[in-house]
């Protein structure tokens, strides 16, 4: 089989768990507690491909203006933009962390935040001690409204989502304190080398934390094709298991069928060995559009995680990509 080398980020934990909406990662640090050390910043991981990780800080860190003064102003000219890529990258991030973020630190637009966080629950944010301590409101439920970067109606307000979770309705002004700050950052995948944890989504009947770690890529002169990886599990699924369990593989096969898979209910192609072949692998993808021009019967290569769920034995690639098609 193919050499293993090589360090990416990648949990280990059973398949059954693997279908969450938010895994959590640390990185950086900034002030949880008023008068306290700087401690490690927790972060949801919204999207991410094979060479980086789009972050929101998982609580309000801070809160601050949108703009110092009460005036016309986009996010382009902002105060806040200003503070993030300026003092808070310095205090929160190392030079090597900094290294790390490929693009300027940033918020989220409303757009964005809706795409990654679809409901209104999923937004719906506390703010540290140090924020509340700062000025951050909440509710009674000790939730806070967070900034984005997208504008108002007004050019002298932004927009923002409410401690509720839903957009914004009242006008705040851009000097006004009491909003939170969600930074974002994009980073590089082979930043992250400690444990990071991977959660739930909060309202489902499952929701528990599972702390896993780095593993080990698989790096391939070419791509497995079905039925090699099947025969490979059934001959020894011990040691499949702890040479592939969630390690990112290349596989290639002919096109079974395309759409929601019938587990889990996500984007996916089953892919099998050859026509009425009887090896499958399932394919799950982020969105039906990163496989809508692939049909029945192509002969496609596709690279995710791998995973085996355990109450069937059958293989699943999470995370997928089309590679050659």
């Amino acid at each position: 089989m193919r050499k293993v080398y090589a360090l990416v980020l990648m949990g280990v934990m059973f398949a059954s768990e693997c279908f969450g909406e938010f895994r959590e990662v640390q990185f950086g640090k900034y002030y949880q507690i008023p008068g306290s050390e700087m401690t490690p910043i927790r972060w949801l991981v919204l999207d991410e491909d094979a060479d980086s990780l789009l972050l929101i800080t998982k609580d309000c860190i801070d809160s601050l203006p949108y703009n110092e003064t009460r005036a016309n102003i986009s996010w382009e000219t902002c105060t806040l933009r200003q503070w993030l890529n300026g003092e808070f990258l310095q205090a929160a991030f190392t030079a090597q962390e900094q290294e790390a973020v490929s693009r300027n630190v940033f918020l989220l637009t409303l757009e964005d935040a809706v795409k990654y966080m679809p409901s209104d629950s999923e937004r719906k944010c506390s703010p540290t001690s140090y924020a509340m301590s700062r000025g951050a409101y909440t509710n009674g439920e000790g939730l806070c409204a967070w900034w984005t970067s997208s504008p108002a109606r007004s050019p002298m307000q932004a927009a923002y989502f409410s401690s509720y979770g839903t957009v914004g309705n009242r006008p705040h002004y851009v000097d006004e304190t009491i909003i939170g700050v969600r930074p974002a950052v994009r980073v590089k995948r082979n930043a992250f080398d400690g444990a990071w944890v991977f959660s739930v989504k909060p309202d489902s009947r499952k929701a528990h934390e599972v702390e896993t770690r780095i593993q080990p890529t698989v790096e391939q002169s070419s791509p497995f094709n079905v039925k090699e990886l099947h025969d490979y599990f059934l001959t020894d699924s011990r040691k499949a298991l702890r040479e592939f369990d969630m390690k990112r593989l290349a596989v290639e096969g002919i096109v079974l069928r395309s759409g929601p898979d019938g587990v889990f209910g996500q984007p996916s192609i089953e892919l099998t060995d050859r026509a009425g072949g009887k090896c499958y692998v399932l394919c799950v993808f982020g969105s039906a559009k990163e496989y809508s021009k692939v049909k029945k019967g192509d002969k496609i290569t596709v690279r995710g995680n791998y995973l085996v769920i355990r109450e069937d034995y059958g293989i699943v690639l999470k995370l997928c990509e089309i590679v050659d098609y």
